[in-house]
C-alpha cells in the first residue's frame, strides 16, 4: 500500500503578507481568479472554531512563520474547491492557508486546472497524532511504513511517544497514504 498523494498547499492569502515590500501589489497572486475562488469557497472555514465545528481536527503545534494546521482526514480527494483537506491558522484563529490532497491517480476536478502542475508535490506516508502526556498536549508526526493502525502502543514501540506511569493517551492519529502533494 506504497501509494501517493499529490498535495496542493494554497497559500495565497498567508502569500499577500509575506511578501517582502519591494514586490508590487498587483504581482503578489492575491488577485488571480484562482486565488479569488479559494478564497470564496472557504469562507465558511474563517474562523478555526467553524473548522473544529466540521471534524477538522488540530495536527500540529503553531509553527512559526505558518500557523496551526488543523485537518480533515476525511477530504482526501475533494470535489471542489470547497472540501480542503488541511487549513492553516493564525494565532487569532483566522484562516491564512488551506491545502488539498488527491491519492495519486485520482482525476482533479475541474475547479483544480489553473493549478500548474509544477505546484503538485509528493509527500510520504505518514501519521498525525495527538496525545495528552503528563497533562501536556502533545502533536507529532512521523513516517508510517506500515498497515498497521496508529496506536499509542505503536508510537510509544517507534519512540514517539514518552513511556510514562500513567500512559500518554492519543486522542487522535490519522494515518496518511503516501501521497503527491501540490
Amino acid at each position: 500500500m506504497n501509494r501517493s498523494t499529490r498535495f496542493a498547499f494554497v497559500a495565497f492569502v498567508a502569500l499577500a503578507a509575506a511578501l517582502p515590500s519591494f514586490a508590487r501589489a498587483d504581482d503578489d497572486g492575491y488577485n488571480l481568479p484562482f486565488a479569488q475562488a479559494v478564497r470564496t469557497a472557504t469562507q465558511p472555514y474563517r474562523l478555526v472554531t467553524w473548522a473544529r465545528g466540521d471534524q477538522y481536527v488540530q495536527t500540529t503545534d503553531y509553527v512559526d512563520g505558518v500557523g496551526l494546521m488543523f485537518t480533515n482526514h476525511d477530504r482526501f480527494d475533494p470535489p471542489d474547491l470547497a472540501h480542503p483537506t488541511m487549513l492553516v491558522y493564525d494565532e487569532a484563529g483566522r484562516l491564512v492557508a488551506c491545502g488539498y490532497q488527491f491519492m495519486t491517480g485520482t482525476p482533479l476536478p475541474a475547479a483544480f486546472a489553473a493549478v500548474p502542475a509544477t505546484a503538485w508535490y509528493e509527500i510520504p506516508r505518514h501519521v498525525h497524532y495527538n496525545a495528552l502526556q503528563g497533562g501536556q498536549q502533545h502533536y507529532g508526526q512521523a513516517p508510517w511504513t506500515t498497515d498497521e493502525e496508529p496506536s499509542a502502543a505503536a508510537l510509544r514501540a517507534m519512540r514517539r511517544l514518552q513511556r510514562q506511569r500513567r500512559q500518554g493517551r492519543p486522542l487522535r492519529a490519522l494515518k496518511h497514504r503516501k501521497s503527491l502533494t501540490g
